[in-house]
């Protein structure tokens, strides 16, 4: 990533700030404690941990499908 260097972080677009991974092992975390619920019997809470796990998953690939979507046809 090329940045300026005089560039203030609060300039910077909200992904390039991101750290590399930080939805990777936020998706990770999330199905670890949904496996967990799911192991104790209680599928409400599972069910609630998978979405968030979800949500994390489909952030991961949206950069691929947004870039895939702006090369010409």
């Amino acid at each position: 990533m090329n940045i300026e260097p005089n560039r203030s972080a609060r300039s910077m677009p909200r992904l390039a700030r991101r750290e590399n991974g930080g939805a990777k092992q936020k998706y990770e975390h999330y199905l670890a404690l949904a496996r967990t619920e799911v192991a104790m019997g209680d599928t409400v809470a599972a069910e609630n941990y998978f979405q968030h796990a979800e949500h994390y998953l489909r952030s991961m690939a949206s950069p691929a499908l947004v870039s895939d979507s702006k090369s010409p046809a």
